[in-house]
């Protein structure tokens, strides 16, 4: 599922409330932000190789609301206690969708304290409450982590009561910490100059203007002798409002993560306990679409970044991006990406490549 806009932030309209057998379901707002945090903090997180818990400490409200212009957090709360139980999440941004400027809602965030994950009958409610409450959404999306079983088992499939699912294609988050070599044309930009450069309206679910979060300061070009852009991106430290944690290595990775792997160009790996000293690229592109070009911005980003972990970018299959790190030692995780629909007002995906960065998701 995902997040939606603060009734208590900039366009925020009350709480309202829905109830159901045991539970009211409502709006959260920006007083419920420890209850928020408490449900991400029992998450358990992904499972695997490098088994990771996301958090979006200290404030769960504020981080969502960072990655939009507007969030709706419907919760779940226990009548007899008051306690919050479940959320689910929607943040809504303006985006291009099929060549137009469209609103765009990222569905996040669908999670229980442990004790009340077996509520299924509550989920077809959270989402009826969450649609009548983003009424000006027209294009709903999420992604899904490939590995995660249980969640594609309950959201993929057409449950009566539940919105339809639709796969588009494959997503890929990659951790890098390349390198670059020769002469540095990595320069400055500005906001207006990405967004001139990113050619509005050619891919899917890019930001429309400004990418949420983003300053001239975060701005990087690669330019020629000239001072002709040919490769740019955005560079976006998210440590404060959301967190990588990881919980354990497995597999061969126990016995790297002993090793200093990053000598030989592979991401660090942080010790157990610890949230990763990451960074995400937002908007690489460059001109006539070339590879080469996205491959030497990112290089000269992970320079950059050396005294990071790791710097973080997705791709889809088939993109200028995804040929780019073809070439860089990269830690992946996989995901499915899915657009959303409610309603005979809910719009879908066409072809066009996908531009949606990591750090929105």
């Amino acid at each position: 599922m995902s997040s939606p806009s603060s009734p208590d932030g900039p366009s925020g309209s009350g709480r309202s409330a829905r109830r159901s057998a045991g539970f009211t379901i409502e709006r959260a707002t920006v007083a419920d932000a420890d209850d928020l945090a408490a449900i991400y903090g029992s998450d358990d997180g992904f499972a695997g190789p490098i088994a990771v818990k996301f958090t979006r400490d200290p404030d769960p409200f504020t981080s969502l609301l960072a990655e939009g212009d507007e969030v709706v957090v419907p919760v779940a709360r226990e009548r007899g206690t008051g306690r919050l139980v479940g959320m689910g999440a929607c943040v809504i941004r303006s985006a291009w969708l099929n060549g137009e400027p469209t609103r765009i809602g990222y569905l996040t965030g669908l999670k229980a304290l442990p004790q009340f994950r077996g509520w299924l009958r509550l989920i077809p409610q959270m989402y009826d409450f969450l649609r009548q409450h983003t009424a000006t959404v027209e294009c709903y999306i999420t992604t899904i982590l490939t590995a995660n079983q249980g969640a594609r088992r309950l959201l993929e499939r057409n449950r009566p009561g539940m919105p339809r699912y639709r796969f588009v294609t494959d997503y890929t988050t990659h951790c890098f910490r390349a390198r670059a070599r020769g002469r540095d044309r990595m320069s400055d930009g500005t906001v207006a100059e990405l967004v001139e450069l990113g050619a509005p309206g050619r891919t899917n679910l890019t930001c429309v203007g400004a990418p949420p979060g983003v300053g001239d300061r975060d701005v990087r070009v690669l330019r020629d002798a000239g001072g002709t852009a040919l490769a740019w991106c955005a560079v976006l430290d998210q440590r404060d409002t959301k967190q990588y944690r990881i919980t354990g290595y497995h597999g061969g990775y126990a016995a790297l993560a002993r090793l200093p792997v990053h000598r030989l160009g592979f991401p660090r790996l942080p010790r157990v306990g610890a949230a990763a000293n990451q960074v995400g690229v937002v908007g690489a592109g460059a001109v006539d679409d070339d590879p080469r070009l996205i491959g030497e911005l990112l290089r000269r980003v992970g320079t950059e970044f050396t005294d990071r972990d790791f710097v973080m970018i997705g791709s889809t299959p088939g993109t200028p991006v995804a040929a780019a790190l073809d070439p860089i030692r990269t830690i992946t995780y996989d995901s499915r990406l899915h657009d959303v629909t409610f309603d005979d007002r809910c719009r879908q995906l066409d072809d066009r490549p996908i531009g949606l960065d990591v750090t929105y998701l």
